[in-house]
């Protein structure tokens, strides 16, 4: 392939005329100096007056040049005595809807390019349809014009996969099927034919005589691959021997009678048994199907044939051999209905009677009847326990059109421990009649053996709420509070469990928020207990709402949540303390105050006149005496004892104020109390409920 340095710039023939939309531009080669084999690659630069670049023209890089060819001797292609070939080697008979691949051999010492055209001829020799395929270089695709032939893939190759324009040898590598309605022609056969031509008309064409061949769409069911299944009866010479409604499986191949070739397609086989036809697909040549004998007794034959043909399509299955006899033999005893345990009981692990009404007109032989119990898991359906009891005739008569048979059924093995899962209880009854047809199913039902089922106790955990189950630790609330939410919920089953619990505050307009999910226990029969924490996140109208995973809520009173206030003046001073209480107690202080300012002012008075007299030395041993006496009177003590006094006075004062305004007015509208020995406080809501402040 030409190498990007390899290319040399020649200039152009312009035309005349170039303001015409379009123009013919000429490039004249001389590729004398050229040899044998070498490839000539031309691309296309330039630019109009604007500097624009021409579009379209090619490139120096590989596969993007405008044209290539090469240089060699025009030679005319060749096919080899082997040129054409099955894949699977040689096919002396071909068949419909069948996968063929053909492979055509050819050598053009120009290359793959200068092939004009490939025809294949599969029937040469019949004027009437050749069965032509033909291929193009310029489309590299396969075309036909015959109406038996379906080209499935159509590939030119080379050396190594698909073939270049230059490579000499080539396979064209054909996928192909016939179609149904491609006649056949008895003994005639088809002979292939190959036709090669060059673009210079040069032509090759070579038959194949070897590789004749004839078209068969015989299909056919061998005998000898047909094999009948019995789950019960037994087998005769050219059939069998069973039970009403015994069901069976009857299996065979499916070929192409020629060639005992296995279809490649899926075909339906029809059996007619009993007035019926039972459809079956047969896939890569085998197939089987179900088939139930009749209620009815009798001799009934079983038979076989192809039904996906069409078209040519004929079925050459021998019908002389493609029968078989069934006798179907009696009836069996048929239960008719479940006396007890009656419909829909829930049956606990104890021991249970059952009754079963029975009919049988042959006589049924009683040693062989057991009741056959199983108890099942009811999610999977897994046998957790089984049994089989004996079963009584009730009365004397084993004929009849019902005949009471009753047993019992243990269920003790059943423990509480196990009734915590859901499970059922079947019967069915095992043994035959004298004829030893089986017992059936209810009203002679063969596919299911079970007379009747019932639930089992299922000891499990139930929730409820009722309606007051949620309550809030306080109801009057401002942005910021915090209250304790409780719920209460009852277990009502008849085991200890647990159940998730979903809190969510809900608006007047609606609007949902989650507060917390948790999980709550509760014995069987009791209650369960579960608090969170609450603090509204926004003012107005709202209530908590309480949705167990069972789908039953729950709602809490509706509160107002209440925009916080800016503190007054008094709050700010006394903070929580009620404003009146802080008022005397302010007042107290003040006149303890005031007392301890007059002691003090009066003692000093005192000392100050003692030292303003100076009497004689009797005379002031004797004032001195009464000084002492006057300063015992005037003791700290007694000082102390006056300001308690007063103290009193004005806690007594107080006391006196508030037995008459126990409840007093606070700032944020609602009544309050202080019960002074426990250190509580009390108000009253809006409800008018006197509720304790956390």
């Amino acid at each position: 392939w030409p190498d990007e340095g390899e290319y040399h710039a020649m200039p152009m023939l312009v035309p005349s005329d170039q303001t015409e939309l379009t123009g013919v531009y000429n490039l004249m080669l001389d590729d004398t100096g050229g040899s044998l084999g070498q490839k000539v690659a031309v691309y296309l630069e330039g630019t109009d007056p604007s500097g624009y670049a021409l579009q379209d023209g090619g490139s120096a890089e590989d596969g993007e040049q405008l044209f290539m060819y090469q240089l060699a001797v025009d030679g005319a292609p060749e096919l080899e005595p082997d040129a054409f070939a099955w894949a699977n080697g040689r096919q002396s008979w071909l068949h419909p809807a069948q996968p063929y691949e053909l492979n055509v051999k050819i050598s053009e010492p120009n290359g793959g390019s200068d092939l004009s055209t490939v025809e294949v001829m599969l029937a040469s020799n019949q004027g009437s349809d050749a069965m032509s395929i033909e291929w193009a270089f310029e489309t590299g695709e396969c075309t036909t014009a015959s109406t038996h032939i379906i080209i499935d893939q159509c590939t030119m190759l080379g050396a190594n996969g698909v073939a270049d324009p230059y490579e000499k040898d080539l396979v064209l590598n054909i996928h192909l099927q016939l179609g149904w309605n491609t006649p056949d022609l008895g003994d005639n056969r088809r002979e292939p034919a190959i036709l090669v031509v060059d673009r210079a008309g040069q032509e090759e064409m070579r038959n194949f005589p070897e590789h004749r061949w004839r078209f068969s769409a015989g299909l056919s069911i061998p005998e000898e691959s047909v094999n009948l299944h019995l789950t019960r009866g037994s087998f005769l010479g050219d059939g069998a021997r069973v039970t009403p409604l015994t069901p069976m499986e009857l299996s065979g191949g499916l070929v192409f009678a020629e060639t005992s070739t296995v279809p490649a397609f899926d075909c339906t086989v029809n059996i007619l048994f009993a007035g019926q036809t039972h459809a079956v697909e047969a896939k890569d040549g085998i197939w089987s199907t179900a088939i139930d004998a009749p209620a009815s007794s009798g001799s009934l034959p079983m038979t076989w044939e192809v039904g996906c043909l069409e078209g040519q399509g004929v079925d050459l299955t021998d019908q002389s051999t493609s029968v078989k006899w069934i006798v179907v033999d009696g009836t069996g005893p048929e239960p008719q209905e479940v006396l007890s345990p009656r419909p829909r009981a829930v049956l606990g692990g104890e021991n249970h009677e059952v009754r079963v009404v029975v009919q049988e007109l042959g006589g049924l032989d009683v040693d062989s009847l057991e009741l056959v119990w199983q108890v099942e898991d009811f999610e999977t359906g897994d046998v957790i326990r089984s049994g089989r009891e004996p079963l009584t005739l009730e009365g004397e008569a084993i004929d009849g059109l019902r005949l009471e048979l009753y047993g019992d059924m243990n269920l003790s093995e059943i423990t509480n421990e196990m009734l915590i899962d859901r499970m059922e209880v079947k019967i069915s009854i095992a043994g035959r009649d004298l004829a030893g047809n089986t017992v059936t199913g209810l009203g002679g039902d063969l596919n299911d053996p079970f007379l009747a089922t019932w639930n089992m106790e299922w000891l499990q955990p139930k929730f409820t709420v009722a309606p007051s189950a949620l309550t809030y630790s306080r109801l009057l609330m401002e942005e910021g509070d915090t209250t304790s939410i409780q719920l209460e919920v009852e277990n009502i089953g008849s085991l200890q469990g647990q159940t998730g619990v979903s809190f969510e505050t809900v608006t007047a307009e609606g609007e949902r928020t989650l507060i917390q999910r948790t999980d709550v226990t509760a014995e069987a029969g009791a209650l369960g207990l579960v608090a969170v924490d609450w603090q509204p996140e926004t003012a107005g109208i709202q209530w908590v709402e309480a949705t167990l995973d069972n789908g039953m809520v729950v709602s809490g009173p509706t509160i107002e949540v209440r925009v916080a206030e800016e503190p007054t003046f008094s709050e700010k001073v006394f903070g929580d303390v009620n404003p009146i209480i802080g008022s005397l107690t302010g007042l107290l202080l003040v006149a303890v105050v005031v007392s301890l300012l007059a002691w003090m002012r009066r003692m000093t008075v005192n000392q100050g006149a003692r030292s303003e007299f100076d009497w004689d030395e009797y005379s002031s041993e004797f004032e001195d005496d009464d000084d002492d006496d006057d300063d015992d009177d005037f003791t700290p003590d007694n000082t102390a004892q006056v300001a308690a006094a007063t103290v009193t006075a004005s806690t007594e004062s107080t006391n006196g104020n508030e037995a008459e305004t126990d409840w007093v007015m606070g700032s944020d509208g609602y009544w309050w109390y202080h019960d002074k020995a426990t250190n509580e406080w009390w108000y009253k809501d809006a409800n008018g409920d006197i509720v304790k402040h956390p």
